[in-house]
């Protein structure tokens, strides 16, 4: 899976695996949005696990971020009132 994160999913991301993972630190999250497998190497060293399976636990986390409804405040319908507010 392709980790090429927008900035905004990159927070959500961040703060999912932190979640999940709590015994990584704020270094190792920072690979998490610019070297993909230094860390998985992270992951697997302070959890003990196979690379594929850290691949496949973290994929499954960036999905279920994908499949979030987006939070960008320009995503957000505008209320009636909002859309005309000099009328």
């Amino acid at each position: 899976m392709d980790w090429d994160f927008e900035p905004n999913q990159l927070e959500q991301v961040t703060a999912a695996v932190k979640q999940r993972w709590p015994r990584l630190t704020d270094e190792d999250l920072r690979l998490l949005g610019a070297k993909k497998e230094m860390f998985l190497s992270r992951l697997q060293q302070r959890y003990g696990m196979a690379e594929r399976d850290a691949e496949r636990e973290v994929d499954r986390v960036v999905s279920l971020i994908d499949t979030m409804p987006p939070t960008h405040p320009k995503s957000v319908p505008l209320r009636p009132e909002q859309q005309h507010p000099h009328k």
